[in-house]
């Protein structure tokens, strides 16, 4: 569950290391799936993503747990989100970690095809 202010990492290769939360469009709380607004808080040097740049993202991992249709209930240690431009596709080439199935349910394939491992 994904509220304002939430401290939040990031699961791509854009090269933002932290974020935080500023808006989820749609909802009260954000979830697995959720587009979200994020202010970026810290970078790795020399990237062309600033610190305090306002983007949209896609939230991917959540440390609040998920409960499923068949019963199974999953968390993940961390929150985790994937940078998206203003049309809503990717910024970036890679992802890292595992991702929530529940992306499956908004039609969010192109992420489901570039994770490693999806749970």
């Amino acid at each position: 569950m994904i509220q304002s202010q939430t401290k939040l990492k990031l699961g791509d290769n854009s090269g933002v290391r932290l974020a935080r939360c500023l808006h989820i469009y749609k909802r009260k709380v954000g979830f697995i799936g959720c587009l979200i607004l994020i202010s970026v808080r810290a970078t790795k040097p020399q990237n062309k993503i600033k610190k305090g740049s306002i983007h949209k993202a896609i939230i991917v991992r959540t440390s609040y747990k998920t409960h499923r249709q068949n019963g199974f209930s999953v968390f993940f240690d961390e929150n985790a989100i994937i940078l998206v431009n203003k049309k809503e596709e990717l910024l970036t080439t890679r992802i890292f970690g595992p991702i929530g199935s529940e992306l499956r349910r908004k039609n969010l394939l192109k992420i489901l095809s570039l994770g490693s491992v999806i749970v």
